[in-house]
């Protein structure tokens, strides 16, 4: 019995020692298809949770400017419930007066830059937590129990 158990066990390390010989394929590169870029636009009509913000992007015209990848741009997101928060009444009024929700929706925009959420919360908790967002007017930007907020607004995304 005792030889049998030394037999298995020879013949079992030498089973392991064939399966880490190089002469496998295991060395051989990787090849991993890139994901195709998203674009924010596309990004937001795809969550399921901006399609008001979609319908104010498309009413504006910005929709075009956020499905263009060749520019940088952050945005604070509003989200439908952001939204459903102002009541239908004054989205139907800011969907007929497009200058002054273009203005809006800029001033979730950060132009030219692509700021991650932990650079959001670097500027939010810096002493000059204020930027220019795309319609030229400075925000404040805070952090409080894992919210962004631009202002008084929270923001669930930062994308």
């Amino acid at each position: 019995m005792n030889k049998v158990f030394k037999l298995g066990a020879i013949i079992l390390f030498l089973l392991l020692i064939q399966g880490c010989s190089s002469d496998d394929d295991n060395n051989a590169p990787v090849t991993v298809d890139p994901q195709p870029a998203v674009s924010i636009f596309d990004a937001a009509q795809d969550s399921g949770e901006f399609t008001t913000l979609v319908a104010a992007l498309e009413a504006t015209g910005l929709d075009e400017t956020l499905d263009d990848l060749t520019n940088s741009y952050t945005v604070f997101a509003p989200t439908d419930d952001a939204f459903a928060a102002l009541g239908q009444d004054t989205i139907n009024a800011l969907l007929a007066d497009t200058d002054t929700l273009r203005d809006i929706l800029l001033y979730h925009v950060f132009p030219n830059a692509t700021v991650l959420s932990d650079d959001a919360v670097a500027i939010a908790n810096s002493n000059s937590n204020k930027v220019e967002m795309a319609n030229g007017d400075m925000a404040a930007i805070s952090y409080v129990n894992s919210s962004l907020f631009i202002k008084d607004s929270a923001s669930s995304r930062v994308s």
